[in-house]
């Protein structure tokens, strides 16, 4: 039987004097290199660190140990990915260890701010979404060896985390639930297993209490040989390929064609995923502020015809001409509705145009109202009664960015109608009037 060469951070078994088993603190710089399989006990890893200062509930590391912690992790999560990568599996006792905060003073004005929330899990090659619950009710539903695991540590074990497992395989939950408190990770080359703790009230200074421990230890080792045992499968040497059985070259033309037809199908996935992206890039429209906003509203006008003018730092968001209309626009995302003062913005970059050029331009106020609602939820008017008197007297056309992505949908969907709706628009004094119900183009 394999006997693995074992390493245990932040573990307390080192009174047992199991054979071929080494422990070490979790700061330690020991190479994980040197051992066959890797087990870590996460229980109160903070504890290293600090066991005094709070903020907001949480533990706050800081200078020096700040720094040597997140060097720690560090280099356990380089050293961790390298161990995997050869093949090896790190088994991950799940004690009570929750994120604390980390304040580092690389300058006086990080004494000011807010310390900085520090994930306990990172120094793990993969990422972790879980919630900190404890409990003992533990159901097993893994195969071998994982559910011999269970069986010989039953009433022993306690769960201080449940998981959300986007990929995996679960190996334990609470009982009569889907929490998940125990699952296995592939990862490169080896596996990253998540198992409960041993119940803290065991203690290794009893007969009864060593004996669990040591039923604990060794049931890890079992399932590392049982692990491993899986891998250990000869690679066939190169002459076997010339020498063929069964309906084996039948079985590798219908791999080859089916490579074939899964290469075409992820060039047809690429395609779509492009044209999709770029049919969601105009919902901007309905989202967006400051420049981002800009940026769309310009893609949308000059896809629909208008000739983009440069303008000056501090000036105009645009100025453009369609046919012979000059045009100067006011672009805005608010939470709100529009005000006057963004009317007043749009006039003065029209009165600057009429100095410069000599002529009045068509002036556009383009606002993205109420723009953290969902479209359903925009019920108030974008444009107040309170600043139409003033935009109406200075022929300003007020239209709505979702007003905008109606037009350009429409246009798209039908090129004839173009010239009518782009010249309705730049002959409007006021509230653009069109595309207020906008169900007809956007659905839910």
């Amino acid at each position: 039987m394999r006997n693995p060469k074992i390493l245990g951070l932040n573990t307390n078994f080192e009174l047992l004097h199991f054979p071929n088993f080494h422990e070490d603190s979790f700061s330690s710089v020991i190479s994980l290199l040197d051992y066959d399989a890797l087990i870590i006990d996460t229980s109160n890893l903070i504890f290293q660190y600090t066991d005094k200062e709070k903020y907001k509930n949480r533990y706050l590391v800081t200078e020096p140990d700040a720094s040597q912690m997140k060097a720690d992790f560090e280099h356990i999560q380089k050293q961790a990915d390298e161990f995997l990568s050869a093949g090896h599996n790190i088994y991950l006792l799940v004690g009570h260890n929750e994120n604390c905060y980390c304040r580092y003073e690389r300058s006086a004005f990080d004494l000011l701010g807010d310390p900085t929330e520090f994930d306990m899990y990172s120094f793990l090659p993969v990422s972790l979404t879980l919630e900190h619950l404890k409990g003992k009710e533990i159901a097993s539903c893994g195969n071998a060896p994982f559910n011999t695991f269970f069986e010989v540590n039953k009433g022993n074990l306690e769960y201080n985390a449940t998981f959300e497992v986007q990929k995996g395989t679960v190996l334990a939950k609470i009982r009569k639930t889907d929490k998940v408190i125990s699952f296995s990770q592939q990862y490169k080359k080896g596996t990253i297993i998540f198992l409960p703790t041993l119940d803290p009230d065991i203690m290794i200074e009893t007969p009864k209490g060593k004996k669990f421990i040591e039923t604990f230890l060794q049931s890890i080792y079992d399932i590392d040989n049982q692990l491993c045992l899986e891998k250990e499968v000869n690679t066939l040497p190169d002459w076997a390929e010339d020498f063929h059985i069964l309906d084996e070259i039948k079985t590798i033309d219908a791999k080859r064609q089916a490579e074939q037809r899964i290469e075409k199908l992820k060039k047809a996935l690429e395609t779509e995923q492009k044209k999709l992206e770029h049919i969601i890039n105009y919902k901007r429209l309905l989202t967006e502020t400051g420049a981002p906003l800009e940026n769309i509203v310009k893609q949308v006008l000059s896809e629909l015809g208008f000739e983009l003018c440069p303008t000056e730092e501090k000036r105009s968001d645009v100025i453009a001409k369609y046919g012979d209309i000059d045009i100067v626009a006011e672009i805005k995302g608010v939470g709100k509705s529009a005000a006057e003062k963004h009317a007043a913005q749009l006039e003065k970059w029209a009165s600057q145009f009429l100095i410069d050029h000599g002529h009045q331009p068509r002036a556009l106020l383009i606002v993205n109202g109420y723009n953290t609602l969902p479209l359903d939820q925009r019920i108030e008017e974008v444009f107040p009664d309170q600043m139409l008197k003033y935009s109406t007297s200075r022929e300003q056309a007020l239209i709505t960015t979702t007003q905008l992505l109606c037009l350009f949908i429409e246009i798209q969907e039908h090129p004839e109608c173009k010239e009518e709706r782009i010249q309705e628009l730049l002959s409007t004094i006021g509230r653009y009037n069109r595309y207020t119900d906008y169900s007809e183009f956007i659905t839910q």
